[in-house]
């Protein structure tokens, strides 16, 4: 049970659903094979792409592709065997049984997510919802907490350029304005005193948007779900809330996962 923990630990991506392919010989032997193709790479981005579900919202002004990875048994699978050499003698679909049988009953998600500040599993509102039905996961892990260099837009106006921007308008309107003023006193349509010298001035400031850096903390978490709390072969909602980025939602559909 440890090593296979320490197994989930090393990955450092996202999630998807639980219980998609039955564990039977020949889907564990086509994730030995998987996972065979990745040895030495099992963090690979490519690799673990089949069970990555990105966050829907896009509502948190921290995030950063956001994700989850749903831990199937093919993906334990493979990633046991990705963990190993191509020489090792306990790569087999025997072993790979044993190992899905660790987890039978649970269904483990991970969720790489961001926030302005470390936050614990404490931090966190988590549910897994399924037709009107809220469950919480029964343990959660903190695995991994680090500040990122972000670039995001910023708008940003330079006052002083605008000031002067301004003041050239408004000078030549008041001129135009004027002018017509003049006019008019010339045709006898106004008297001197109706002449307005008063000079109008805008308040509208434009604005551009430029790049710059902000700190941001990507959140790694590790949760154990009860599979008889929900049914694990139709879609369901993993939702996770803080109080400083608000929600965030992944739609699962076990269908689509191996």
């Amino acid at each position: 049970m440890k090593n296979l923990l320490l197994v989930l630990c090393l990955v450092v991506f996202c999630l998807q659903a639980e219980a998609a392919l039955p564990a039977t010989d020949q889907n564990l032997e086509a994730a030995i094979a998987y996972g065979k193709s990745y040895q030495g790479e099992k963090n690979d981005a490519v690799m673990l792409q089949p069970w990555v579900i990105a966050e829907s919202f896009e509502t948190n002004p921290y995030r950063d592709e956001e994700r989850i990875i749903v831990y199937t048994p093919y993906l334990l699978t493979a990633l046991d065997t990705a963990g190993k050499t191509q020489e090792a003698a306990d790569i087999s679909v025997e072993n790979s049984k044993e190992l899905v049988a660790r987890y039978d009953g649970v269904l483990v998600i991970r969720a790489v997510i961001n926030a302005p500040i470390i936050l614990n599993e404490k931090d966190l509102e988590v549910q897994l919802v399924q037709n009107g039905n809220f469950v919480t996961p029964y343990h959660s892990d903190y695995l991994d907490g680090r500040y990122l260099d972000k670039a995001v837009n910023k708008p940003v106006v330079d006052v002083e350029v605008q000031k002067k921007l301004d003041r050239m308008e408004t000078i030549q309107e008041k001129a135009a304005a004027l002018q017509k003023q003049l006019d008019a006193l010339k045709e006898n349509k106004i008297k001197p005193a109706d002449i307005d010298l008063e000079q109008k001035t805008k308040s509208d400031v434009k604005s551009e948007s430029v790049e710059v850096k902000q700190k941001i903390c990507q959140l790694q978490y590790n949760f154990y779900f009860d599979q008889a709390e929900f049914n694990v072969d139709k879609p369901y909602l993993l939702v996770i809330k803080d109080a400083y980025c608000g929600g965030r939602e992944f739609a699962v559909d076990p269908a689509l996962l191996k």
